[in-house]
């Protein structure tokens, strides 16, 4: 269990609602929380009943009308959701009612439920740009339209404990390189970045907005940058390379629909915004 500070000696300024104790960007807020010295009350709610703690305020859901209405307004950082990764391991129609029920419909109850002045924060994703799950992802952000809102549109959120990473890696130390067709593109964030802007936003909040927050790489750039920099090999050793005709056939045929969107992301509608294909800085601090 991560600590993050004693409750009763801090000045508080803001209450925060945190949805989902043990997801990843959860642990990775409360220990950024911790490291800048928040003046925070915070406030976790979980399905596990074994970390209900009502002195660090961890709460069950199904007390989340009563909490709100007694603190009457703050910030509702949703991070609940289905792990998408573990939704693979079902078959379809299920995978996607697993992704999307704990998503738009949970969303829509909270949403009911929660009567006070809440800002809904909710972690969308870079994927609304693609034909293959702009309708999922509209759908949820409507959610929370009619609600104070800040939407996160999110590229792969990475650190060096990230999912994504640790795949590669496994990959990589198997001595096989996935080579990738020059149009899938890879969205990411770091954590860093993430935290910071995410806890500005709540600290300057004015308005309800829609924040693209992401740069973008391809993604034969980003596997280079993981052999060169993250784990320190010769980018030019013998890997046994799958060529991208069956990369992409392997994604196409583990995340069906959910694979399509690395190379259906359209930015045009985002202008002077539009991502241009490099490897941003950024990346470093993605695994510092």
């Amino acid at each position: 269990m991560l600590i993050f500070g004693d409750l009763k000696e801090k000045s508080y300024l803001t209450n925060l609602i945190i949805l989902s104790l043990n997801s990843f960007l959860t642990q990775k807020l409360l220990t950024y929380l911790h490291q800048i010295q928040h003046s925070f009350k915070i406030y976790i709610f979980t399905t596990s009943k074994n970390n209900l703690d009502k002195d660090l305020n961890i709460f069950p859901y199904s007390e989340i009308e009563k909490v709100t209405n007694n603190l009457g307004e703050g910030f509702i950082i949703n991070f609940a959701g289905y792990n998408i990764f573990k939704a693979f391991l079902f078959p379809q129609p299920l995978r996607d009612y697993l992704i999307w029920n704990t998503r738009i419909r949970f969303t829509q109850t909270l949403s009911s439920i929660v009567k006070k002045k809440f800002v809904f924060i909710i972690p969308s994703a870079v994927w609304i740009y693609s034909q293959y799950l702009r309708k999922e992802f509209e759908r949820w952000e409507n959610t929370v339209k009619n609600r104070d809102h800040i939407i996160f549109r999110l590229g792969i959120v990475l650190n060096q404990d990230s999912l994504w990473t640790k795949i590669f890696h496994r990959i990589l130390k198997l001595g096989i390189k996935p080579v990738f067709p020059d149009n899938f593109l890879f969205p990411y964030i770091s954590v860093k970045k993430f935290m910071e802007v995410l806890i500005h936003k709540i600290n300057h909040y004015k308005q309800s907005e829609v924040i693209n927050l992401f740069y973008i790489t391809s993604f034969n750039l980003f596997v280079n940058f993981l052999i060169e920099k993250m784990f320190k090999q010769n980018i030019y050793r013998e890997y046994v390379q799958l060529n991208p005709f069956i990369t992409k056939s392997l994604i196409y045929l583990i995340f069906g629909k959910y694979g399509k969107v690395f190379d259906s992301m359209d930015f045009s509608e985002l202008d002077e915004n539009n991502p241009k294909l490099k490897m941003h800085e950024d990346i470093e601090q993605c695994f510092t």
